[in-house]
Parts: structure tokens; C-alpha cells; sequence
């Protein structure tokens, strides 16, 4: 009984979260997609395939993936969405793919996994303490892909972070380490 209950509320979130993208869609509504777990389908697809059930929320060991707020759109509401604010996307991990029971999420072997693009950090050198004169390369030495350097300038008596956009799959690694308080000095964010 408990498994028709499951299989009739997953399908309700399906056909829900369907039609709530196919409205937003036609009314033109532009909001920017958020972060979604690796492997996870097309903005529009995802939004309509996913059913909410928080399997990849509870599997996540990092305790990255949440549930969305309207804030991205009312298409996505309750889909799984990431934030790096404590820890990172794992590279020896790819269990939210393993647990998704609609394929919203792919079931991706770890180095599959790896090389998925989640988004790309983006770098604050006004609020970077590198940038700025101060002793830090927490980014750099947590970057798990090598994506992050040390960029010497003035002849090397200043230096600032960089990125290379080809070795960055935008696991979050560098955002969670980052020491600046309120709004980090470098960000993950979707890449359009």
C-alpha cells in the first residue's frame, strides 16, 4: 500500500512540476536556473521529470543538494538544488544519480561524474583577501581538479587567484573553503 502511495504522489509531483514549466515557459517567465546536481537534465526537463522525493538530498554525504525555494522560479519548487556553503560536490561520489528514481538525475559512473559541468566559479577580486593583499590560497589548495593558481603581478609583489575554465566543473570546493563572511569571494554559479 505504501508503495502505490509513493509511485501516485511521485507522479502528481511529475505531472505538477510538468505543467508549472510548461505555464512559466508560454508566460515567458525568465529566471536564472539554478545549481542542479551533477548529471542532472536540461532546466526544463529536470523541472518536469523530477518528483521531489528528496532521495538525492538524503544520499548526498555533503549535505550540499536542498530543496529549492520559489525564489528560481515556482517551476522548481522542492527540486533538488546545490549550495556550497559548508562542503563540496565530492569527486568520489555520485550517489544522488544512483537514487533518483524518475532520471531526472543520470545514473553517471564516477569519472563520467567528474567531468559533468555544474557551473563555473566565478572570482570577486574586490572582496578576494589574495587579491587584496593578504595571505590566502584556501581556494587554491582545496581545488580537488588543479582549476585554481596563484597569478604573481607587479613583478610578483601582488597576486590573485586564477581560474582555468577548462579543468572547472564547478564542484564548489574553492566557494566552501573561501574565508570572506556574507557573500563569498568566489562563487559557483551556471553556465549559460
Amino acid at each position: 500500500m505504501r508503495g502505490l502511495a509513493v509511485r501516485r504522489r511521485a507522479l502528481f509531483c511529475g505531472v505538477l512540476g510538468a505543467g508549472i514549466a510548461f505555464a512559466q515557459r508560454k508566460l515567458g517567465a525568465k529566471s536564472t536556473p539554478p545549481l542542479r546536481p551533477p548529471g542532472a537534465a536540461e532546466e526544463s526537463a529536470f523541472v518536469g521529470a523530477c518528483v521531489r522525493c528528496g532521495n538525492c538530498a538524503r544520499a548526498c554525504p555533503a549535505g550540499i543538494i536542498h530543496a529549492d525555494s520559489a525564489a528560481n522560479g515556482i517551476a522548481g519548487v522542492l527540486a533538488p538544488v546545490l549550495r556550497f556553503e559548508r562542503d563540496y560536490c565530492r569527486e568520489d561520489c555520485s550517489a544522488c544519480g544512483q537514487v533518483c528514481p524518475s532520471g531526472a538525475i543520470a545514473r553517471l559512473p564516477l569519472d563520467q561524474k567528474r567531468r559533468q559541468l555544474i557551473g563555473l566559479a566565478r572570482i570577486d577580486l574586490d572582496t578576494c583577501l589574495l587579491a587584496n593583499g593578504r595571505e590566502c590560497t584556501a581556494c587554491i589548495r582545496q581545488c580537488p581538479y588543479g582549476a585554481l593558481t596563484r597569478e604573481d603581478r607587479d613583478g610578483g609583489f601582488s597576486a590573485i587567484p586564477a581560474l582555468d575554465k577548462g579543468k572547472c566543473n564547478g564542484c564548489g570546493a574553492c566557494e566552501a573553503v573561501c574565508p570572506v563572511e556574507t557573500v563569498k569571494a568566489i562563487r559557483v554559479v551556471r553556465k549559460e
